[in-house]
């Protein structure tokens, strides 16, 4: 996934939205997955959407 974000971002892309919209996700995988794109998409560029269920 980081390497898609960093190529939107080399697009033009102004914001990457991270979802996870199933409900599956742990907050421990969250974290992990923000973390390794953050390390090619800066912090302010992400937006996120999770759902509970």
């Amino acid at each position: 996934m980081a390497p898609v974000a960093r190529a939107l971002m080399d697009m033009g892309c102004g914001e990457i939205l991270l979802c996870e919209t199933l409900g599956r996700a742990t907050p421990r995988r969250i974290a992990a997955f923000i973390e390794v794109v953050a390390a090619v998409v800066p912090m302010e560029a992400l937006a996120a959407h999770f759902h509970d269920t």
